[in-house]
This record gives C-alpha cells, structure tokens and sequence, in this order.
C-alpha cells in the first residue's frame, strides 16, 4: 500500500514493469520501518506521494538562450554598477528593519510578561491562591487563543517556527504563501502573544522566518495581498536573487534575535540554504552585521555604549575555568543530550504526524481545543508544582562574582514562602524563560536543590514534546537551552559534591544546552558559535565543540533533526547532499519514468498553450527525431520562458499573460485565439544539453547530477528511439 522511500524520501516512482528489482529491494528493509531509525527506510502512502508531487520547482538555474545572451551583450556597466549597489542597499535595509522588528518583538513581550507577573505577585503577596491561579490561566488562555485566531486569520504558514518553509524555499521548492505581506504580520503578532502566554516556546524559529519574508518583501518590491508592485525593481524579480536576499533575511533574524552576527551567517549556511556563494557570504554577514547593531542601538536607547545584547543574552564569569579532568562529564553529557534530542524527534515526529492526520480538514475549534489543553496542562504544572517543595532560604545561596554587565540580572522568586525565603520551582516555572535561563546559567551556588532541576528539566522536556507544533508561532531554540540547562547544572551539581568544591555550575548548564540543541537540532558549527557569542564564553569553546559533536553524532544514529522530519510531515519535497548507502543497489531504470511530456524543435503555439495549462511541472525536454545516425541531445525550455515570450508570437487576438503564478502551480489559462503557425523553440529554450543516460546507468551518480539542478528538469534516459527522462521529482528543486 506504500512506495518506498529512503532518507531522499522524494524518490518516490517505481516502474511498475521492473517489480522484482523493487521487491527485492523492499524485502531487505522491510523489518525497519519504525520512524525512529529514519535512516533507515518507511513507506511513504500515495496520499503523501500526491502532496508532494504538487509542489513544484523553482528556477534557481540561469536560463542560457539568444534572448539572454542578446540582453546580456547589450548591458552597459552602469547599469551592472547600479544592479550591485542595488543588492548592497537592499541588504542594508534587510538588517535595519529586521532589529527593528527584534526590537517591537522584545519589548512587547517584555512588557506583556512584566504586565502580567506585577498583576499576579499582587494577589500572591496577599494570600489569595485560587484567584491567582483562575487569573493566570485566564491570562495565559487568552494570550494562547489570541494567537491561534491570528494564524487562522493569516494562514497555516503563520503556525510552528517556519524553519522547514524555509529551509524547503531555499533548496528549491515553491512553498505556498510562505512569504506575502499577510503571513509576515501574522506571524509576527502570533509570536509575540505565543511567547508571553507561557507556553514551552521560544522566539528564534518564527525570526528566522520572519527575516526570510522581509527579504523577500524588499527584493521583490511586490504584493499580491497590498496590490504593490514596484516596477524598478524588475532585476531583482527572480527566484535566483529572491533565494539569495531570503537568506540575507534569514540570517539577519537570528543574529538579531541572539546578538550573534557570525552564528546568523553560518545558521543560514548550514540549515538554510543549499546554494552558496562568496557574494551572498558578504552580503549576508552584512545584513546581520547592521541587524544586531540596530537591535542593541533601541534595546539600549540610543547608549555611547553599545553591549552584546539580543533578544537572549547574559553574562558568564570570566575567573574560573574547566579542568581537563572534566572533559570526561562533557563527553557524557554530550552522550545524554543525544539520545533526548534523538527521542524527542521520535515522539514529537510522531504526534505532528498524527496532527496532520487528524485535524486536516476538521473544524477549527479543534486546534483551538488542543491549545486550550496545552495551555490548561501548562499552567496547572507551572503553578502547582512549585507546592510541593519546600522553601529555601536566601541566606544559604552563595554568591559568587560574575563579569556579567547586564542589569537586570533574574532574581529568584519569593512566590508563597515568608519574608527570606524562596521557592526555586517557582524561579523556574512561575516566570519568563529569560529570566529562567539566566538563573540557571549563574554563577551562584546552592541556588536549586537536585529534586528542583531533575523536576524541571524532565517537566519541562514533556512540555516541549507536546507544544511543538501546535497552531501558532513558536520555535524550540529557548526550550532546549532551559532543559539542557537543568540537566547540566544537575551535573556540575553532583560533581560539585562528591569531587571538588572548585566546579563552576554555570559551565555545565552551558555545556548542557549545547548537547541538548546538538541533540535535537542537529547544529554544529552554528550552534557552537551562537553559544559563544550569546554567552561571550570563548574560553569554554573547546568543551562546547566536543559536547556539540558528541551530541549530534549520538542522535545521527537513530534519526534525523526535528527540521527534516517536519518538511516530511509538512510535504516539502528535499534532497539530501548525501543519497543513502541503500541506493547503491538502484539503477537509473528503476526510478525513472515513462508517462512524459515533450516538445518538437518547432511547435504551434497553441500546443505549447496547450501543455502549459495541462501541466504542473515546469521543465519539457525539446528533441528532435531520435535515429542511430542522429541521436537527439535534448534541452530544457523553461515553462517561464515560453509563458513571457508568447507576445511576439500569438496571432490576432491571443493574450500573452502567460507568467506563472508566483504563488500556485501551474500556469495561468491563455484566454484568446491560439497562434496556428508553428514556431522554433532554440531561441526561447535552456540552451544547455543535457546528458543522454542508458536505463542502466547506476543511479549514484545520476543523484549528484540531479542535486545540482536548480529547476524543475529531466535527466534524459536513451532507450532505443524514445527519451525517457527521469522522473520530476527526482529532481533537487
């Protein structure tokens, strides 16, 4: 009932004719279907190959033909002048209005937080319990709710992080109102109430997203949901220069959000984008350059003094360092954080699966009611479970210096206990994650009892599980410092005690954190760099890197990252840059297709009208008549460019608003009379050859060379007289 699919899991067409190869292959794998051993294989179902098979391609792939080289040739250097400026200007503008957007998003949840806690801590000083709990679930629901309605306003897009859109966007595939005007300001909105609603998520998911859209915003100079179109900006209207300023974008929103301009760049080189280059690295680490300086500038009003201050920042101590005896802890702690990230994946994988299941086209109030749930389930344990442990006194913390120079160093919370005293469940549950985090990450010592961390990270982590992915904006990247962070101050805990009083907790909270994002997220060089210029602790590079590796290559074992499990999930098309060992047993014949469309040298306009309208892909080979004495070398013309060069060759009467639609497969209906004499396709068509494979040819190799295709073409498979071109969605968008 399924077709098989690898780690590549869009090598979905078998041949039908060529069943004992496949069996075969099938027979070998069958036994490991679980999606905990995703390197492994599972059986994709023809409802989820039918979604995918609708998404289509973009043209990444500079369309060689006449008409190109005859523009090319006639460019004067100013304009080639003005068209480079133009890239650096707009990369300018992307990092001033994305730390302008950082800035509103802080300080709207730092005011809604502060707003709601004064309020709270009002009736908690007065004795009232119950009234406090009913006004802070009642707070919490409305903020929850209120994002849901704005998601369900701006679209499904607005909801989750965004990481997964994107990151299918910038490998190639069209993601549907991924980027318009309405899921920008939704997701913006839905975030900020998301965040201030206490729910286990975090801000740096939906930034990234956010910093794609407003790239793709200034790029294009268009709106289809405003009515905008800036006609000047025609140079930069293309998916190759949309891709690039995207990931400027992107880039940009994570340096801001986290004050770190070189982990924004290498964030989006890792995670993002498949396609790079030595430009798009200057003008990325531009972007997040001014992004992160135009944050600090408002977050501290305009200071001669400017600290490295994002949306999360705090300071570690810069007097006391690890020993080398500790690098053991470290690796075990990577170890531990690797098989979390590794289950929460599989479970978490698991229950957004059955969402797509079961809330597709179920009504509204569904996804209303599971966050009412969540909310319910949240707010009951952030607020009861502080109850059960007793209080500590202040007097027993030990301070310790700190070169910290942020001022509102996070304090611990008073909550029910008398005059001195404090709850530490409460210091973690009953406030911010920000404020949790830096807590968690001082240097003081005695400040959390053992019961209190193991409580609160293993609470917390089942939190986690159960609100990613719920109907509304929200990321993971917070979540997982503060569950790192218990459990690795946990550790320096217990060392602490039973083997040297010299141990820095906060070191090992850090070191925790890293694993658990290694673990989860399946970040390296970026999260190593994020670490170190969120924290400013370059003297604990080296434990973060091994804790890093160690914690990835643990969770490398069992699964993927939760991002390439949720474009599974989500239907996004994606190419690994490493096909799975298992398709060394496939040849070329296995995977392609016969059912193709394709063009003659010289056609009717009206037939080409006619595929346009009949097909959803984007590229038709255009061959001549195969003989032995003549074999055909059949090229690509794109979709895009007949639709725009229809003008000069309609008859009386026809329309050319052939341009496809930016935002649905497809292309537009051609309304008119069809041109009836036939036309030559070379001077419209990719003038690149493409190269003739026999059926038999290996299939390794034919995926690298499908990898490096930027739009949605064919290989082309010679058998006898008539081309067989693989499969469309073969293809790496």
């Amino acid at each position: 009932d399924g077709i098989m699919a690898s780690d590549d899991y869009v090598l979905l067409d078998g041949v039908e004719n060529d069943t004992d190869e496949d069996e075969l292959l099938m027979s070998t794998m069958r036994h490991r279907k679980s999606n905990f051993f995703r390197k492994s294989h599972r059986f994709l179902t023809k409802k989820e190959k039918a979604k995918l098979s609708k998404m289509e391609s973009l043209d990444f792939q500079v369309i060689d033909n006449v008409l190109l080289r005859s523009y090319t040739t006639s460019v004067k250097w100013r304009e080639r002048l003005w068209k480079s400026l133009g890239k650096w200007l707009i990369a300018f503008l992307i990092g001033v209005i994305m730390g302008l957007i950082v800035y509103c998003v802080k300080m709207s949840v730092e005011n809604l937080t502060e707003i709601k806690f004064e309020v709270l801590n009002h009736f908690v000083k007065s004795g009232q319990t119950f009234s406090v709990f009913f006004l802070y679930l009642a707070i919490n629901l409305g903020l929850a709710l209120l994002g849901c309605l704005i998601v369900f306003a701006a679209g499904p897009v607005t909801s989750s992080s965004g990481i997964p859109e994107v990151k299918g966007y910038l490998n190639g595939v069209r993601v549907l109102r991924a980027f318009n005007a309405r899921t920008l300001i939704g997701k913006i909105t839905s975030l900020i109430l998301a965040f201030s609603s206490n729910l286990a998520l975090g801000p740096e998911g939906p930034m990234f997203h956010i910093g794609s859209m407003v790239g793709a915003a200034l790029s294009q100079a268009k709106s289809k949901t405003i009515g905008f179109n800036l006609k000047s900006f025609w140079r930069y209207q293309n998916d190759r220069d949309k891709r690039d300023f995207i990931s400027c974008g992107a880039a940009a929103g994570i340096a801001a959000a986290f004050g770190a301009p070189i982990g924004g760049v290498l964030f989006a080189m890792e995670e993002g984008s498949s396609f790079w280059s030595k430009q798009l690295s200057w003008r990325t680490f531009f972007s997040c350059m001014v992004s992160t300086f135009t944050a600090n500038l408002f977050l501290q009003g305009f200071q001669l003094q400017i600290r490295d201050y994002g949306v999360l920042t705090f300071g570690l101590a810069q007097q006391s360092l690890y020993t080398y005896t500790e690098l053991l802890p470290f690796v075990v702690m990577g170890v531990v954080g690797g098989l979390i990230g590794a289950l929460f994946s599989h479970f978490n994988t698991k229950l957004n699966l059955w969402r797509s299941q079961y809330f597709v086209d179920k009504r509204k109030w569904l996804r209303l009611a599971e966050i009412a749930i969540i909310v319910v389930i949240t707010t009951v344990i952030s607020f009861g479970i502080p109850f059960l442990l007793p209080c500590r006194s202040e007097d027993d913390i030990m301070t310790r210096p700190s070169t910290c120079d942020i001022e509102d160093v996070a304090g611990v919370e008073r909550f029910y206990c008398p005059e001195g005293y404090y709850n530490d469940m409460a210091s973690l549950m009953f406030t911010s994650p920000d404020k949790a985090l830096r807590l968690l990450y001082s240097r003081n010592k005695n400040v959390f009892s053992w019961v209190s961390l193991l409580l609160f990270g293993s609470i917390y982590l089942f939190l986690l599980t159960i609100t990613s992915g719920v109907y509304i904006a929200s990321g993971t990247f917070v979540p997982f410092m503060l569950v790192g962070a218990s459990f690795g101050r946990l550790c320096g805990s217990i060392l602490e005690r039973y083997f040297s009083d010299t141990i820095d907790n906060s070191i090992y909270a850090l070191i925790g954190s890293a694993a658990m994002m290694a673990g989860s997220l399946r970040l390296t060089i970026s999260l190593v760099v994020i670490l170190v210029e969120l924290t400013e602790g370059t003297q604990y590079l080296l434990p973060i890197i091994l804790a890093v590796m160690v914690g990835k290559w643990t969770a490398d074992l069992f699964n993927d990252s939760v991002y390439e499990h949720l474009m599974e999930v989500k239907h996004i098309p994606f190419l690994n840059d490493k096909p799975s060992s298992k398709l060394t047993a496939l040849s070329v014949k296995q995977r392609m297709a016969r059912d193709i469309v394709t063009l003659p040298e010289i056609v009717q306009v009206r037939e080409v009208i006619r595929v346009l309208q009949e097909n959803n892909h984007n590229g038709f080979p255009a061959i001549k008549t195969v003989t032995l004495s003549n074999p055909s070398t059949p090229n690509i013309p794109s979709s895009r460019s007949f639709s725009s060069s229809l003008d000069s060759h309609t008859t009386e009467g026809a329309s050319a608003d052939g341009e496809k639609d930016r935002d649905s497969p497809g292309a537009r209906s051609h309304p008119g009379a069809p041109g009836k004499q036939p036309q030559r396709l070379p001077g419209h068509q990719d003038s690149h050859p493409l190269q003739p494979l026999h059926p038999e040819h290996p299939f390794i190799p034919v995926f690298f060379l499908l990898a490096r295709l930027a739009h949605n073409g064919r290989s082309q498979c010679r058998r006898g007289s008539k081309p067989s071109p693989l499969h469309t969605q073969l293809v790496k968008p």
